[in-house]
């Protein structure tokens, strides 16, 4: 086994179990209650080994949990934030000038505020006069 590090607690059939001293080649040299033993690799089957695959399967099995989650998380708030626009911009129309207190009150948790001004400033800029009612019925620019 390929696997096998020296150090690596093993079990070798008629002999027992024992601690890798050295490896070269296809033997080991293992340590074991009654003396030494140079035993051939591919009769060897290590316990640390074992041990250590199943960790990295663990290790492996637990990323792919935390990235399935973040993941996740990243699109519900994602969801949240092309709500808090499409809601924000539905008041823009409906009272431009009181969106602040809406924004303050409702969305500032789920959109930040340079987002939140992008979104004020565009929709301003983009108004004809009819939306905006203003009094010289021309097209007023954001100051």
């Amino acid at each position: 086994m390929s696997d096998i590090q020296v150090g690596d607690r093993v079990a070798v059939a008629g002999y027992g179990q024992g601690v890798v001293l050295s490896k070269w080649g296809a033997y080991a040299s293992v340590e074991f209650p009654s003396g030494s033993r140079h035993v051939p690799l591919n009769q060897v089957t290590s316990i640390d080994a074992k041990e250590r695959r199943r960790k990295e399967e663990q290790a492996r099995e637990e990323w792919q949990r935390k990235v399935e989650q973040d993941l996740e998380r990243d699109r519900l708030k994602s969801a949240v934030r092309d709500k808090a626009l499409s809601e924000l911009q539905d008041a823009m129309r409906a009272d431009f000038l009181g969106v602040d207190d809406l924004y303050q009150s409702t969305y500032s948790d789920a959109l930040d505020r340079p987002a939140f001004f992008r979104k004020k400033g565009g929709f301003r800029s983009r108004m004809d006069c009819s939306q905006c009612q203003c009094s010289r019925g021309e097209r007023q620019l954001a100051r």
